[in-house]
Protein backbone atom coordinates (compact mmCIF):
# COMPACT_ATOMS: atom_id res chain seq x y z
CA UNK A 1 0.00 0.00 0.00
CA UNK A 2 2.66 2.71 0.88
CA UNK A 3 4.50 1.86 -2.85
CA UNK A 4 0.90 2.56 -4.28
CA UNK A 5 0.76 5.63 -2.50
CA UNK A 6 4.24 6.46 -3.44
CA UNK A 7 3.77 6.26 -6.91
CA UNK A 8 0.65 7.62 -6.75
CA UNK A 9 2.19 10.74 -5.43
CA UNK A 10 4.49 11.05 -8.16
CA UNK A 11 2.24 10.39 -11.09
CA UNK A 12 0.68 13.83 -9.34
CA UNK A 13 3.36 16.00 -9.18
CA UNK A 14 4.96 14.75 -12.37
CA UNK A 15 1.75 15.30 -14.01
CA UNK A 16 1.30 18.82 -12.48
CA UNK A 17 4.98 19.70 -13.44
CA UNK A 18 5.38 22.99 -15.19
CA UNK A 19 9.31 22.58 -15.11
CA UNK A 20 12.20 19.99 -15.92
CA UNK A 21 13.36 19.71 -12.47
CA UNK A 22 9.69 19.02 -11.11
CA UNK A 23 9.64 16.62 -13.47
CA UNK A 24 12.42 14.71 -12.87
CA UNK A 25 11.55 14.69 -9.65
CA UNK A 26 7.97 13.32 -9.85
CA UNK A 27 9.46 10.28 -11.86
CA UNK A 28 12.24 9.85 -9.15
CA UNK A 29 9.02 9.58 -6.59
CA UNK A 30 7.49 7.35 -9.53
CA UNK A 31 9.76 5.12 -10.20
CA UNK A 32 10.68 4.48 -6.21
CA UNK A 33 6.89 3.96 -5.64
CA UNK A 34 6.73 1.31 -9.13
CA UNK A 35 9.83 -0.20 -8.18
CA UNK A 36 8.32 -1.21 -4.31
CA UNK A 37 5.29 -2.37 -6.62
CA UNK A 38 7.17 -4.85 -8.89
CA UNK A 39 8.89 -6.36 -6.21
CA UNK A 40 6.87 -6.82 -3.66
CA UNK A 41 3.84 -8.47 -5.74
CA UNK A 42 6.43 -11.30 -6.81
CA UNK A 43 7.40 -11.36 -2.79
CA UNK A 44 3.82 -11.74 -2.06
CA UNK A 45 2.37 -14.32 -4.38
CA UNK A 46 5.86 -16.08 -3.39
CA UNK A 47 4.71 -16.01 0.00
CA UNK A 48 1.54 -17.23 0.11
CA UNK A 49 1.81 -20.40 -2.54
CA UNK A 50 3.38 -23.50 -2.77
CA UNK A 51 6.01 -23.74 -5.16
CA UNK A 52 4.40 -26.05 -7.46
CA UNK A 53 1.76 -23.59 -8.00
CA UNK A 54 4.00 -20.59 -7.96
CA UNK A 55 4.19 -20.32 -11.90
CA UNK A 56 0.98 -20.09 -12.37
CA UNK A 57 0.74 -16.99 -10.31
CA UNK A 58 3.88 -15.29 -10.96
CA UNK A 59 3.73 -15.94 -14.92
CA UNK A 60 0.42 -13.94 -14.78
CA UNK A 61 2.15 -11.40 -12.98
CA UNK A 62 5.09 -11.57 -15.71
CA UNK A 63 2.55 -11.66 -18.62
CA UNK A 64 0.82 -8.14 -17.14
CA UNK A 65 4.52 -6.69 -16.79
CA UNK A 66 5.36 -7.54 -20.50
CA UNK A 67 2.16 -6.34 -21.72
CA UNK A 68 2.26 -3.21 -19.75
CA UNK A 69 5.96 -2.46 -20.93
CA UNK A 70 4.94 -3.03 -24.72
CA UNK A 71 2.12 -1.19 -25.09
CA UNK A 72 2.54 1.41 -22.15
CA UNK A 73 4.92 3.39 -24.90
CA UNK A 74 2.40 2.96 -27.67
CA UNK A 75 -0.58 4.29 -25.43
CA UNK A 76 2.22 7.36 -24.11
CA UNK A 77 2.71 8.54 -27.58
CA UNK A 78 -1.12 8.65 -28.33
CA UNK A 79 -1.76 10.53 -25.82
CA UNK A 80 1.46 13.10 -26.49
CA UNK A 81 0.60 13.27 -30.16
CA UNK A 82 -3.46 13.61 -30.02
CA UNK A 83 -3.89 15.13 -26.29
CA UNK A 84 -1.51 15.95 -23.97
CA UNK A 85 2.14 14.26 -22.58
CA UNK A 86 0.45 15.19 -19.34
CA UNK A 87 -2.00 12.37 -19.60
CA UNK A 88 0.80 9.93 -19.49
CA UNK A 89 0.86 10.34 -16.03
CA UNK A 90 -3.20 11.48 -15.14
CA UNK A 91 -4.09 7.74 -16.51
CA UNK A 92 -2.34 6.51 -13.65
CA UNK A 93 -4.61 8.42 -11.22
CA UNK A 94 -7.82 6.24 -11.50
CA UNK A 95 -5.88 3.12 -11.83
CA UNK A 96 -3.80 3.74 -8.81
CA UNK A 97 -6.81 4.82 -6.55
CA UNK A 98 -9.02 1.33 -8.14
CA UNK A 99 -5.72 -0.63 -7.38
CA UNK A 100 -5.21 0.83 -3.76
CA UNK A 101 -9.22 -0.13 -3.17
CA UNK A 102 -8.79 -3.59 -4.29
CA UNK A 103 -5.33 -3.87 -2.12
CA UNK A 104 -7.27 -2.52 1.61
CA UNK A 105 -10.26 -4.61 0.76
CA UNK A 106 -8.30 -7.88 -0.18
CA UNK A 107 -5.23 -8.59 0.98
CA UNK A 108 -4.72 -8.62 4.19
CA UNK A 109 -1.13 -10.28 5.08
CA UNK A 110 0.60 -10.98 8.69
CA UNK A 111 3.16 -8.28 9.15
CA UNK A 112 5.94 -8.22 11.94
CA UNK A 113 5.58 -5.76 14.20
CA UNK A 114 8.96 -3.53 14.39
CA UNK A 115 9.63 0.38 15.02
CA UNK A 116 10.46 2.71 12.62
CA UNK A 117 13.48 3.23 13.73
CA UNK A 118 14.80 -0.57 14.03
CA UNK A 119 13.15 -0.77 10.49
CA UNK A 120 15.48 1.93 9.04
CA UNK A 121 18.67 0.44 10.81
CA UNK A 122 18.34 -2.90 8.42
CA UNK A 123 18.22 -1.15 5.79
CA UNK A 124 21.46 -1.79 3.79
CA UNK A 125 22.53 2.41 3.05
CA UNK A 126 25.66 1.95 1.97
CA UNK A 127 25.27 -0.97 -0.74
CA UNK A 128 21.87 0.99 -2.54
CA UNK A 129 23.56 3.91 -2.57
CA UNK A 130 26.55 2.35 -4.35
CA UNK A 131 23.89 0.17 -6.70
CA UNK A 132 21.81 3.35 -7.34
CA UNK A 133 25.51 5.78 -8.33
CA UNK A 134 27.44 3.10 -10.06
CA UNK A 135 24.38 1.94 -12.01
CA UNK A 136 23.22 5.45 -13.18
CA UNK A 137 26.47 6.43 -13.63
CA UNK A 138 27.46 3.43 -16.16
CA UNK A 139 23.62 3.61 -18.16
CA UNK A 140 24.43 7.72 -18.53
CA UNK A 141 27.90 6.54 -20.15
CA UNK A 142 26.83 4.07 -22.59
CA UNK A 143 23.75 6.03 -23.27
CA UNK A 144 26.04 8.82 -24.33
CA UNK A 145 28.78 7.53 -25.85
CA UNK A 146 28.95 7.77 -29.69
CA UNK A 147 25.63 9.45 -29.54
CA UNK A 148 26.12 12.72 -27.76
CA UNK A 149 29.37 12.49 -27.06
CA UNK A 150 32.55 10.56 -28.34
CA UNK A 151 33.54 7.22 -26.26
CA UNK A 152 36.95 8.88 -25.35
CA UNK A 153 35.37 12.35 -24.17
CA UNK A 154 36.42 12.86 -20.35
CA UNK A 155 32.97 12.39 -19.59
CA UNK A 156 31.77 9.38 -21.19
CA UNK A 157 35.09 7.58 -19.52
CA UNK A 158 34.22 9.35 -16.38
CA UNK A 159 30.66 7.77 -15.74
CA UNK A 160 31.69 4.44 -17.32
CA UNK A 161 34.90 3.95 -14.68
CA UNK A 162 33.51 5.43 -11.92
CA UNK A 163 30.28 3.60 -12.45
CA UNK A 164 31.97 0.42 -12.64
CA UNK A 165 33.89 0.48 -9.91
CA UNK A 166 30.92 1.30 -8.11
CA UNK A 167 29.29 -1.72 -9.00
CA UNK A 168 32.40 -4.17 -8.16
CA UNK A 169 33.29 -2.16 -4.81
CA UNK A 170 29.19 -3.21 -4.25
CA UNK A 171 30.47 -6.99 -4.58
CA UNK A 172 32.96 -6.19 -1.92
CA UNK A 173 30.15 -3.85 0.35
CA UNK A 174 27.16 -7.16 0.05
CA UNK A 175 29.90 -9.41 0.54
CA UNK A 176 31.88 -8.11 3.50
CA UNK A 177 30.68 -5.03 5.01
CA UNK A 178 26.61 -4.68 5.28
CA UNK A 179 25.03 -6.60 8.14
CA UNK A 180 21.51 -7.35 5.62
CA UNK A 181 23.17 -6.67 2.22
CA UNK A 182 20.03 -6.05 -0.20
CA UNK A 183 22.06 -8.92 -2.29
CA UNK A 184 23.47 -11.33 -0.05
CA UNK A 185 26.12 -13.29 -2.12
CA UNK A 186 24.61 -16.99 -1.00
CA UNK A 187 21.47 -16.61 -3.45
CA UNK A 188 23.72 -16.55 -6.10
CA UNK A 189 26.00 -19.22 -4.91
CA UNK A 190 24.27 -22.58 -6.49
CA UNK A 191 24.81 -22.55 -9.96
CA UNK A 192 21.36 -23.23 -10.99
CA UNK A 193 20.56 -19.47 -9.16
CA UNK A 194 23.66 -18.05 -10.60
CA UNK A 195 23.30 -19.25 -13.94
CA UNK A 196 19.14 -18.22 -13.70
CA UNK A 197 20.25 -14.34 -13.11
CA UNK A 198 22.17 -14.47 -16.14
CA UNK A 199 19.25 -15.54 -17.70
CA UNK A 200 17.39 -13.21 -16.42
CA UNK A 201 19.30 -10.17 -17.40
CA UNK A 202 20.13 -11.84 -20.76
CA UNK A 203 16.08 -12.27 -21.68
CA UNK A 204 15.46 -8.81 -20.06
CA UNK A 205 17.14 -6.94 -22.47
CA UNK A 206 15.69 -8.76 -25.25
CA UNK A 207 12.53 -8.14 -24.10
CA UNK A 208 12.65 -4.41 -23.68
CA UNK A 209 14.18 -4.31 -27.63
CA UNK A 210 11.42 -5.55 -28.50
CA UNK A 211 8.92 -3.75 -26.76
CA UNK A 212 10.99 -0.53 -27.14
CA UNK A 213 12.54 -1.09 -31.44
CA UNK A 214 9.61 -3.05 -32.91
CA UNK A 215 7.39 0.54 -32.70
CA UNK A 216 10.16 2.07 -33.43
CA UNK A 217 10.71 -0.43 -36.68
CA UNK A 218 7.35 0.26 -37.53
CA UNK A 219 7.47 4.14 -37.01
CA UNK A 220 10.83 4.94 -38.52
CA UNK A 221 10.77 2.41 -41.36
CA UNK A 222 7.21 1.64 -42.19
CA UNK A 223 6.18 5.19 -41.33
CA UNK A 224 3.35 4.57 -38.63
CA UNK A 225 1.53 6.86 -36.47
CA UNK A 226 2.33 5.98 -33.05
CA UNK A 227 -1.41 4.07 -32.71
CA UNK A 228 -0.86 2.52 -35.75
CA UNK A 229 1.71 1.21 -34.51
CA UNK A 230 0.66 -0.20 -31.17
CA UNK A 231 -2.17 -1.54 -33.58
CA UNK A 232 1.10 -3.62 -35.74
CA UNK A 233 2.58 -4.67 -32.43
CA UNK A 234 -0.65 -6.82 -31.64
CA UNK A 235 1.01 -9.93 -32.20
CA UNK A 236 4.04 -9.75 -29.98
CA UNK A 237 2.13 -8.42 -27.17
CA UNK A 238 -0.61 -11.42 -27.74
CA UNK A 239 2.11 -14.26 -27.93
CA UNK A 240 4.14 -13.26 -25.38
CA UNK A 241 1.12 -13.53 -22.78
CA UNK A 242 -0.27 -16.09 -23.94
CA UNK A 243 3.08 -18.10 -23.79
CA UNK A 244 3.93 -16.98 -20.00
CA UNK A 245 0.77 -17.71 -19.19
CA UNK A 246 1.00 -20.69 -20.68
CA UNK A 247 4.46 -21.50 -19.33
CA UNK A 248 3.26 -21.22 -16.04
CA UNK A 249 0.11 -23.74 -16.28
CA UNK A 250 3.19 -26.35 -17.79
CA UNK A 251 5.17 -26.02 -14.66
CA UNK A 252 2.28 -26.16 -12.22
CA UNK A 253 1.14 -29.34 -13.80
CA UNK A 254 4.81 -30.82 -14.16
CA UNK A 255 6.92 -29.56 -11.59
CA UNK A 256 9.75 -29.13 -14.43
CA UNK A 257 10.71 -25.49 -15.50
CA UNK A 258 13.58 -26.62 -17.42
CA UNK A 259 12.14 -27.77 -20.97
CA UNK A 260 9.49 -24.50 -21.15
CA UNK A 261 12.53 -22.19 -19.99
CA UNK A 262 15.24 -23.51 -23.08
CA UNK A 263 12.35 -24.30 -25.74
CA UNK A 264 11.54 -20.70 -25.16
CA UNK A 265 15.05 -19.64 -25.78
CA UNK A 266 15.51 -21.57 -28.25
CA UNK A 267 12.73 -19.64 -29.97
CA UNK A 268 13.97 -16.08 -28.27
CA UNK A 269 17.39 -16.53 -30.76
CA UNK A 270 15.47 -17.71 -33.64
CA UNK A 271 12.82 -14.66 -33.48
CA UNK A 272 15.45 -12.03 -32.69
CA UNK A 273 17.31 -13.47 -35.71
CA UNK A 274 14.27 -13.63 -38.08
CA UNK A 275 14.09 -9.67 -37.01
CA UNK A 276 17.02 -8.90 -39.00
CA UNK A 277 15.44 -10.29 -42.21
CA UNK A 278 12.77 -7.01 -41.67
CA UNK A 279 13.39 -3.86 -43.79
CA UNK A 280 10.83 -1.41 -45.39
CA UNK A 281 9.52 -3.61 -48.11
CA UNK A 282 8.13 -6.43 -45.50
CA UNK A 283 4.80 -7.89 -45.58
CA UNK A 284 2.03 -8.32 -43.32
CA UNK A 285 2.78 -11.80 -43.15
CA UNK A 286 6.04 -11.71 -42.18
CA UNK A 287 5.77 -8.70 -39.62
CA UNK A 288 3.14 -10.76 -37.86
CA UNK A 289 4.70 -14.26 -38.36
CA UNK A 290 8.52 -13.45 -36.80
CA UNK A 291 6.55 -11.22 -33.97
CA UNK A 292 4.65 -14.57 -33.45
CA UNK A 293 7.86 -16.14 -32.95
CA UNK A 294 9.73 -13.73 -30.75
CA UNK A 295 6.79 -13.18 -28.29
CA UNK A 296 6.35 -17.19 -28.23
CA UNK A 297 10.03 -17.24 -26.99
CA UNK A 298 10.17 -14.72 -24.62
CA UNK A 299 7.22 -15.81 -23.00
CA UNK A 300 8.76 -19.10 -20.91
CA UNK A 301 11.44 -16.95 -19.68
CA UNK A 302 9.40 -14.45 -17.59
CA UNK A 303 9.30 -16.20 -14.51
CA UNK A 304 10.74 -19.70 -14.84
CA UNK A 305 14.15 -18.57 -14.20
CA UNK A 306 12.76 -16.82 -10.64
CA UNK A 307 11.09 -20.18 -10.13
CA UNK A 308 14.23 -21.75 -10.22
CA UNK A 309 16.11 -19.79 -8.15
CA UNK A 310 13.42 -20.17 -5.67
CA UNK A 311 13.88 -23.95 -5.55
CA UNK A 312 17.41 -23.91 -4.58
CA UNK A 313 17.25 -21.26 -1.21
CA UNK A 314 16.13 -21.53 1.76
CA UNK A 315 12.38 -19.97 2.25
CA UNK A 316 14.21 -16.89 4.38
CA UNK A 317 16.09 -16.02 1.50
CA UNK A 318 12.88 -15.66 -1.28
CA UNK A 319 12.59 -12.24 -0.41
CA UNK A 320 16.16 -11.03 -0.94
CA UNK A 321 16.26 -13.28 -3.83
CA UNK A 322 13.38 -12.16 -5.42
CA UNK A 323 14.37 -8.27 -4.90
CA UNK A 324 17.71 -9.31 -6.49
CA UNK A 325 15.74 -10.96 -9.83
CA UNK A 326 14.15 -7.54 -10.08
CA UNK A 327 17.05 -5.72 -9.72
CA UNK A 328 18.75 -6.81 -12.34
CA UNK A 329 16.06 -7.20 -14.66
CA UNK A 330 15.43 -3.46 -14.69
CA UNK A 331 18.96 -3.13 -14.76
CA UNK A 332 18.81 -5.11 -17.67
CA UNK A 333 15.94 -3.23 -19.80
CA UNK A 334 18.03 -0.27 -19.19
CA UNK A 335 21.12 -1.82 -20.56
CA UNK A 336 19.16 -2.94 -23.45
CA UNK A 337 17.80 0.34 -24.25
CA UNK A 338 20.71 1.88 -24.30
CA UNK A 339 23.03 -0.52 -25.90
CA UNK A 340 20.15 -0.69 -28.60
CA UNK A 341 20.05 2.91 -29.20
CA UNK A 342 23.82 3.01 -29.33
CA UNK A 343 24.05 0.44 -32.11
CA UNK A 344 21.32 2.01 -34.14
CA UNK A 345 22.01 5.75 -33.79
CA UNK A 346 25.69 5.16 -34.54
CA UNK A 347 25.23 2.93 -37.34
CA UNK A 348 22.35 5.54 -38.91
CA UNK A 349 24.52 8.06 -39.02
CA UNK A 350 27.43 6.33 -40.87
CA UNK A 351 25.02 5.36 -43.12
CA UNK A 352 23.48 9.53 -43.79
CA UNK A 353 26.93 10.43 -45.83
CA UNK A 354 25.70 7.24 -48.09
CA UNK A 355 22.23 8.99 -48.58
CA UNK A 356 23.15 12.98 -48.71
CA UNK A 357 22.68 13.23 -52.59
CA UNK A 358 19.05 12.37 -52.14
CA UNK A 359 18.24 14.86 -48.86
CA UNK A 360 17.77 18.55 -48.84
CA UNK A 361 19.91 20.35 -46.57
CA UNK A 362 17.02 20.44 -43.83
CA UNK A 363 16.26 17.20 -43.80
CA UNK A 364 20.05 16.62 -43.20
CA UNK A 365 20.08 18.51 -40.40
CA UNK A 366 16.73 16.55 -39.19
CA UNK A 367 18.21 13.56 -39.28
CA UNK A 368 21.86 14.00 -37.84
CA UNK A 369 23.41 13.91 -34.77
CA UNK A 370 20.83 12.02 -32.04
CA UNK A 371 17.51 13.32 -34.33
CA UNK A 372 17.08 10.22 -36.37
CA UNK A 373 14.66 8.30 -33.45
CA UNK A 374 13.53 10.85 -32.76
CA UNK A 375 12.27 12.55 -36.50
CA UNK A 376 10.43 10.00 -37.59
CA UNK A 377 7.30 11.26 -37.90
CA UNK A 378 8.56 14.27 -39.66
CA UNK A 379 10.65 11.66 -41.96
CA UNK A 380 6.78 10.06 -42.72
CA UNK A 381 5.97 13.37 -44.26
CA UNK A 382 8.59 14.05 -46.25
CA UNK A 383 8.25 13.65 -50.29
CA UNK A 384 8.77 10.04 -51.27
CA UNK A 385 12.32 10.85 -52.94
CA UNK A 386 14.02 11.95 -49.68
CA UNK A 387 11.65 9.47 -47.28
CA UNK A 388 12.36 5.77 -49.11
CA UNK A 389 16.04 6.23 -48.58
CA UNK A 390 16.10 7.29 -45.06
CA UNK A 391 13.55 4.34 -44.28
CA UNK A 392 15.81 2.03 -45.84
CA UNK A 393 18.57 3.17 -43.77
CA UNK A 394 16.38 3.07 -40.74
CA UNK A 395 15.50 -0.63 -41.45
CA UNK A 396 18.82 -1.25 -42.39
CA UNK A 397 20.44 0.25 -38.66
CA UNK A 398 17.71 -1.92 -36.55
CA UNK A 399 18.64 -4.76 -38.23
CA UNK A 400 22.43 -4.55 -37.44
CA UNK A 401 21.08 -3.60 -33.71
CA UNK A 402 19.40 -6.97 -33.66
CA UNK A 403 22.73 -9.11 -34.07
CA UNK A 404 23.29 -7.87 -30.25
CA UNK A 405 20.36 -9.25 -29.03
CA UNK A 406 20.52 -13.01 -31.14
CA UNK A 407 24.14 -12.88 -30.05
CA UNK A 408 22.62 -12.28 -26.13
CA UNK A 409 20.10 -14.69 -27.03
CA UNK A 410 22.39 -17.48 -27.57
CA UNK A 411 24.23 -16.45 -24.69
CA UNK A 412 21.57 -16.92 -22.20
CA UNK A 413 20.39 -20.30 -24.27
CA UNK A 414 23.47 -21.99 -23.48
CA UNK A 415 23.60 -20.66 -19.57
CA UNK A 416 20.04 -22.57 -19.69
CA UNK A 417 22.14 -26.13 -20.16
CA UNK A 418 23.72 -25.13 -16.16
CA UNK A 419 20.41 -25.22 -15.02
CA UNK A 420 19.60 -28.22 -12.82
CA UNK A 421 16.37 -29.97 -12.09
CA UNK A 422 14.87 -29.20 -9.06
CA UNK A 423 12.01 -30.38 -6.90
CA UNK A 424 9.25 -27.45 -7.05
CA UNK A 425 7.94 -28.44 -2.75
CA UNK A 426 4.33 -28.35 -2.64
CA UNK A 427 4.56 -27.61 1.03
CA UNK A 428 4.63 -24.25 1.86
CA UNK A 429 6.30 -22.73 4.71
CA UNK A 430 4.69 -18.73 5.56
CA UNK A 431 4.29 -16.20 7.96
CA UNK A 432 0.87 -16.07 6.53
CA UNK A 433 -1.17 -18.82 8.39
CA UNK A 434 -4.61 -17.73 8.40
CA UNK A 435 -6.22 -19.88 5.40
CA UNK A 436 -4.16 -22.57 7.05
CA UNK A 437 -5.66 -22.54 10.38
CA UNK A 438 -9.31 -22.35 8.51
CA UNK A 439 -8.20 -25.45 6.53
CA UNK A 440 -7.51 -26.75 9.52
CA UNK A 441 -10.75 -26.24 11.69
CA UNK A 442 -12.57 -27.71 8.72
CA UNK A 443 -10.52 -30.69 8.64
CA UNK A 444 -9.97 -31.92 12.50
CA UNK A 445 -9.66 -35.37 11.67
CA UNK A 446 -8.00 -35.08 7.96
CA UNK A 447 -4.63 -35.97 6.62
CA UNK A 448 -3.39 -32.94 5.75
CA UNK A 449 -1.19 -31.57 7.71
CA UNK A 450 -1.32 -28.25 8.95
CA UNK A 451 1.31 -26.95 11.32
CA UNK A 452 1.10 -23.50 12.81
CA UNK A 453 3.91 -22.19 15.09
CA UNK A 454 2.07 -19.08 17.32
CA UNK A 455 5.02 -18.20 18.95
CA UNK A 456 6.87 -17.24 15.51
CA UNK A 457 3.90 -16.70 13.08
CA UNK A 458 4.60 -19.19 10.65
CA UNK A 459 2.79 -22.00 8.90
CA UNK A 460 3.51 -25.16 6.85
CA UNK A 461 0.93 -26.74 4.81
CA UNK A 462 1.10 -29.96 2.78
CA UNK A 463 -1.08 -28.73 -0.05
CA UNK A 464 -0.69 -27.03 -3.03
CA UNK A 465 -1.97 -23.58 -2.54
CA UNK A 466 -2.66 -22.16 0.67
Amino acid sequence: MVASVIFLLGSILTAAAKDMGLLIAGRTIQGFGGGGIMVLVNITVSDIVTMRERGKYLSAVGATWAISSAIGPIIGGAFATNASWRWCFIINIPIGLIAMVIIWYFLHLHSPKIGVMEGLKQVDWLGSAFAVGGTTLFLVGIDSGGVTESWDSPFVLSCLIIGSAMLVALIFIEWKVTANPIMPPRVFGHRTALASYVICFLHAQTFIAGAFYLPLFFQSALGKTPLMSGVFNLPFVFMLSVSSMGTGIVIAKTGNYRPVMRIGLVFMVAGAGSLVDWDRTSSIAKIILFQVIVGFGLGPSFQSPLIAIHSTIQPTDIAVATSAFAFIRNLACAIGVSVGNVIFANEFNRKIPSIVQYLSPETIQLISGNGGASSTGAVSRLPADERIPIQDAYASSLSVMWWYFVGISAVALLFSLLVGKHTLSTKLESVQPAKARKKSKGKENGNDAVAVDEKNGRVQVANDVV
